[in-house]
């Protein structure tokens, strides 16, 4: 496990500013985090064993499911599902 990740938890919903300010309030010195529309973003600096933050975490706190996935899990996924042309 590297130390360092980048994480996006995939949403049904967008958050609520109420959900946001739940969410910011689990940052620590070494997890933060940024909302945007139906994503979150996780930054944990050290290694993810040594955070306390978690899905089950997100879950509990806000009431709402996500799934979370690290960002090659992400680009592997935009790659192999491109938006259609337009």
């Amino acid at each position: 496990e590297a130390a360092g990740a980048l994480n996006v938890a995939l949403l049904a919903a967008p958050l609520t500013l109420a959900d946001e300010k739940r969410l910011m309030s689990l940052r620590t010195p070494i997890d933060d985090f940024h909302a945007n529309k139906r994503e979150v973003y996780w930054l944990c600096q050290t290694k993810q064993s040594e955070s306390t933050f978690s899905n089950a975490v997100f879950e509990r706190a806000l009431g709402k499911r996500a799934t979370f996935r690290g960002m090659s899990t992400i680009r592997k996924l935009a790659a192999k599902y491109p938006p259609a042309a337009r």
